[in-house]
């Protein structure tokens, strides 16, 4: 075993935005269609989110096993009958009654340029809205740097949950900027 091995995994940034009244209006380039999921998309869901977080991704164990599963809450852009990006609009009681959890957000670096995280993320919180969610949160990784922009341009602002998220935080917006 590593030293690094033994050093516990960092706890995860929290983003937060705390109203979901002002969403800017959400418009899809020509060719890229928004919808939610339904029967079939299990493995170009597999094969998309595998490929951008680098671990290989089940819909069914991650997703569909989940009570908190609707297809609805999941949504997906596609381009040429493929899936390009994705974002879960979550719901779990530890976040409170009004809150969403913007879950797993992925998309397709062949597609990079556009800005399918930022839609398929206006998405998922239009879908928070339309459940009568008024506050939605992620977590992410520091390391994540353009999905923490695009956060911050859909108006989420960091949430310190835990002592060493200022610090953090401290050293990711110079980077961003």
């Amino acid at each position: 075993m590593k030293p690094s091995e033994l050093q516990p995994k960092p706890s995860q940034l929290v983003m937060a935005r705390l109203h979901l009244e002002d969403l800017p209006e959400l418009q899809l380039e020509p060719g890229y269609i928004l919808r939610h999921f339904i029967p079939g998309d299990e493995s170009g869901w597999n094969t998309l989110v595998s490929e951008c977080f680098g671990t290989p991704h089940d819909f069914e164990t991650t997703l569909c096993n989940d009570p908190f599963f609707q297809p609805e809450r999941v949504l997906l852009i596609e381009n040429q009958e493929q899936i390009v990006a994705t974002a879960c609009a979550w719901r779990y009681p530890k976040w409170g009654k009004h809150t969403g959890l913007m879950h797993i957000v992925a998309a397709s670096p062949q597609h990079r340029g556009h800005h399918l995280g930022y839609l398929v993320s206006l998405a998922a919180l239009y879908q928070f809205v339309k459940e009568g969610v008024r506050h939605a949160v992620l977590q992410t990784d520091d390391r994540r740097l353009p999905a923490i922009a695009t956060y911050l341009k859909l108006g989420f602002s960091p949430f310190l949950s835990e002592p060493d998220h200022a610090e953090r935080w401290q050293k990711i917006y110079p980077v961003l900027k």
